[in-house]
């Protein structure tokens, strides 16, 4: 079973609201479930490219902008 965990790394903007995410914007990824070996690798920050994508490892380019984290998380 993989989980996933998404952890914004920008700061707060707001109490219990979620923004969506623009380009500039960093995400750490942390996913469980797979090899410690391999989740070295992929669990890191990302940046939110100017084109409003974030290219995974194993995943390939993820829309991310105009996305909320929340919305983010359920589509990795």
């Amino acid at each position: 079973l993989l989980t996933l965990v998404l952890i914004l790394a920008v700061p707060a903007r707001g109490q219990n609201t979620e923004l969506p995410l623009k380009a500039g914007d960093r995400v750490a990824l942390s996913i469980a479930g797979i090899d410690d070996k391999d989740a070295a690798q992929i669990s890191k920050v990302y940046v939110i490219g100017d084109t409003g994508t974030v290219n995974l490892m194993w995943i390939g380019l993820v829309k991310a902008a105009g996305l909320k984290p929340s919305e983010l998380e359920q589509s990795v």
